[in-house]
């Protein structure tokens, strides 16, 4: 029975993380997802993963947490200095903001991808 339950959990997480990524997007702020979701698109991995890291500018940062605030997350700056996080139900969504990645093209030499309908994915 503990299996079904894990795929359960993962499902409902995959449908939240789904939902914020929805969000980000119509926030129209650029953003990098990274961490397992970007291991999995660019390898193939099927490294299970427990929270989603999405990497934005410094400049973008208390914009798109205050747009998920708005939307019924809790957020908060949980290092002020490069991180913040987002919280819904349980799940977290990591705003990087000051890790090295800073480049002015960095939003543009990603791949773009479109968000598969949740059926699809």
């Amino acid at each position: 029975m503990k299996p079904a339950r894990i795929g359960a959990s993962r499902e409902v997480r995959s449908r939240r993380h789904r939902r914020a990524l929805e969000l980000l997007a119509r926030l129209d702020i650029p953003f990098l997802v990274g961490g397992g979701y970007a291991l999995r698109r660019y390898t193939g991995s099927v490294r299970g993963t427990k929270d989603l890291d999405v990497f934005v500018r410094r400049c973008h940062a208390l914009a798109l947490l205050s747009g998920m605030s708005e939307a019924g997350f809790e957020t908060d700056l949980t290092f002020p200095h490069w991180l913040g996080k987002a919280r819904i139900e349980g799940d977290c969504i990591d705003v990087i903001y000051s890790s090295g990645t800073g480049s002015p093209t960095w939003t543009t030499c990603g791949s773009r991808i479109a968000i598969p309908p949740p059926s699809l994915a």
